[in-house]
Formats: C-alpha cells, structure tokens, sequence
C-alpha cells in the first residue's frame, strides 16, 4: 500500500493543478476602468471629433494633391498632345504614373506619351512647316537701293 500511497501523492505534470483551476483573486473593482462614465464617453466623443476631421482634412488634401498630379502630367504631355487631357482616355491612372515616393515620374509619362501616339496618331500635334510663297505665287524682288546710291546710279532708259 504504500507503493499505491506514494504514487498517488506525486502527480504527473499533466495532473497538476493549473493557474485556471486555483483562481485565487480577489474580484475588486479595475481601478484604470472608466467605462460608462460621463467623463469617458465625453473623451471618446472628443476623440472621435477629431478622427473625423483629420479624416476629412486628409481626403480634401488627397484631392488637391490628385489635381496638381494631374496637372503636372498634362503639363508634361502638352507639347505632344493636341488636347493634353487625352492622357487620361484610355484609362490611365495618377498611380501608374507615380515612383515609389510619389512624385509624377516624367519617364512613365514619357512613356504613356509615346504608347497614345503609336494608338491614337490623331492625338497627336501636327506642325507644319511654312510654306512661304513657294508656288507660283511668289513675289518678284528686286535689288533695293538706297538713296544715296540712286542719286548716282546712271538712269535707266
């Protein structure tokens, strides 16, 4: 029996008691806890205000920043573009057009630029060159004198 004594008075790990069976805490109220206070639900009201503006602070930014972006890129294609807004007509994004830091990267615009030309020639500035009067057109011209040097000069018959 004593064998049977012993056995039963060591327990395995797995026997043992844990944590979670032997609560020993004392239920006291939290300290830290404001829950359902007036004065925490005015802070949380506070807080929330403020989230909400700054939301909206930064969507109105964003936009303003989308504008200018978009500005720079039309910039950057009117000397190429008939109608520098064509850049956007085949779906073009401000994102694709951005490098990591997000600044407008004129090398993909570049090349966005070249692509919408090589699809749409028509898109495209045509220049010509002036003609002048070329054609049968042309004025005849003759030497110009002076009138120091016409006062000489032997008259014509």
């Amino acid at each position: 029996m004593t064998t049977d004594a012993t056995e039963a008075t060591e327990a395995t790990p797995e026997e043992s008691t844990t944590p979670e069976d032997t609560d020993t805490t004392v239920d006291k109220p939290d300290q830290d806890s404001t829950e359902g206070t007036p004065d925490a639900v005015k802070e949380a009201r506070k807080y929330r205000r403020r989230a909400q503006t700054a939301e909206a602070e930064r969507d109105t930014l964003k936009a303003r920043l989308e504008i200018l972006q978009r500005g720079e890129v039309e910039r950057l294609v009117a000397d190429r573009l008939a109608d520098p807004a064509d850049v956007w007509r085949d779906g073009a994004t401000i994102d694709s057009l951005v490098d990591g830091d997000g600044n407008i990267d004129p090398k993909r615009v570049d090349e966005l630029t070249k692509s919408l030309l090589a699809a749409h020639a028509h898109w495209g500035i045509t220049r010509h060159k002036p003609a002048g009067f070329q054609s049968g057109a042309a004025a005849q011209t003759f030497p110009r004198r002076d009138s120091f040097t016409a006062a000489f000069a032997p008259k014509d018959r």
